[in-house]
């Protein structure tokens, strides 16, 4: 996305100068080319400005923030809720917000700055995460009452086509099957996925879970985690099929790039293929 700013800022920069340079020599002359780029310079201008402060459109393109996004939603990302950033370097200019819990962000990979990530914010600065694999459940410490902020509610079976990388790095696709109530697929392997409603604070969302007697999940540990200063935890919603801070630890609040807010459009999509169709169900406000 930076590379997209830069090329914008480079031809407003350029047709500017044309500007300047059709002024200062009274070339009243009219050449298609350089009053065509001038007609659209007022244009590049609103583009730059909205896509670089205010909102910027992004895909979604993997299933770990599954049920709440799915592969093939174009969403649009608050960017002036958090910071200011400078736009060809993305370095902050001025910090305005701090993220909440339950917060959807963008935010650059830490560990490979030109990849952007989107997950949910599970922990703030100073607060200390537990994670139970075998319940697949959080309890969140905060720094300030100690107290545990989440809870959860109802389970129940998922229908979501999805894909998973498994044994052998083999990739395989699984559908849902209305009457047998299951996924299955071309192969004889079956795994379920079951939803969960979890509460942090006042925000309440629909986790996806992987079901705890499937033979796909091996490790049952419990994790702890102490959120630095200026840091956040994050993971994606589906919890089984997310490589988040669990992994590769925090996000800094300097590569946050905002907030998740609009679904502008949603095509019927899986991963590495091409759009089957539209979702015009989804197309709204992101929990």
């Amino acid at each position: 996305m930076i590379i997209l700013n830069r090329i914008l800022f480079t031809i407003i920069i350029f047709s500017i100068l044309l500007y300047i340079i059709k002024k200062i020599f009274y070339i009243n002359k009219n050449i298609i080319i350089i009053d065509s780029i001038l007609e659209l310079l007022p244009t590049l201008i609103i583009i730059f400005i909205f896509r670089s402060f205010i909102y910027e459109p992004f895909q979604i393109p993997s299933a770990s923030m599954m049920p709440t996004l799915l592969i093939g939603d174009l969403i649009l990302v608050n960017k002036l809720l958090y910071n200011i950033k400078n736009p060809l370097n993305n370095k902050t200019i001025w910090n305005i917000k701090k993220p909440n819990y339950g917060d959807v962000i963008v935010f650059q990979y830490p560990k490979n700055k030109n990849i952007n990530y989107i997950k949910r914010v599970i922990g703030l600065p100073g607060d200390k995460i537990i994670y139970n694999e075998f319940k697949k459940e959080i309890q969140i410490y905060t720094s300030k009452n100690k107290t545990n902020i989440v809870k959860y509610s109802f389970k129940k079976k998922s229908s979501y086509i999805e894909e998973i990388q498994y044994n052998n790095n083999k990739l395989e696709e699984y559908f849902w099957n209305t009457k047998k109530k299951n996924f299955f697929s071309k192969h004889s392997e079956i795994f379920f996925l079951t939803k969960k409603t979890e509460h942090i604070g006042n925000i309440k969302y629909n986790i996806l879970l992987m079901s705890e007697n499937n033979n796909l999940i091996f490790k049952k540990n419990i994790y702890s985690y102490k959120v630095p200063k200026n840091m956040y935890f994050v993971m994606g919603d589906y919890r089984d099929n997310s490589e988040d801070s669990r992994y590769w630890g925090f996000v800094h609040q300097d590569l946050i790039i905002g907030k998740a807010k609009y679904i502008w459009m949603s095509f019927e999509k899986q991963y590495n293929k091409w759009p089957t169709g539209i979702r015009f169900n989804r197309i709204g406000k992101i929990i």
